[in-house]
């Protein structure tokens, strides 16, 4: 792990079986299934890691597998969730090198006409099968 996290401690145990990232008071959320029990870490960005500036919500490392999820809990306005990904990926990219990252956004709603705006659909041709979204949860195996 980089330097960067030494001053954080992660929000799961080191090989806890599943991590879910979820805003308080609110139902969205994002679940990480850990079924081989890999070492894993999560940490808060927004206002813990990174306390300045757009910034996404969540990191989820899967070390044994150098794969990093960049995780955002959003409203309704996924062109800023994509900024705070984005942001959140410039911020970590030194930090991150050595892992695949991955981006998730978890919505209360998605109007149509927002995933056909260009920074959409930009985002999305640029991170390809990285980059996934689902409205209220995501569960998925990491």
């Amino acid at each position: 792990m980089n330097d960067l996290f030494l001053n954080f401690t992660s929000d799961c145990e080191e090989r806890q079986k599943i991590i879910v990232s979820k805003d308080a008071g609110h139902q969205r959320k994002h679940i990480a299934n850990n079924a081989d029990l890999n070492r894993v870490s999560h940490y808060k960005i927004d206002g813990v890691v990174i306390t300045e500036g757009p910034r996404c919500d969540f990191l989820l490392i899967n070390e044994d597998k150098l794969s990093a999820y960049l995780i955002e809990i959003k409203g309704s306005d996924i062109n800023k969730a994509v900024e705070q990904l984005a942001k959140t990926e410039e911020v970590l990219k030194d930090p991150l090198s050595a892992y695949k990252l991955n981006f998730r956004i978890i919505a209360s709603k998605i109007r149509t006409h927002a995933i056909e705006s260009v920074t959409f659909k930009r985002f999305k041709e640029k991170k390809k099968d990285a980059f996934k979204w689902k409205i209220e949860q995501m569960e998925e195996d990491i």
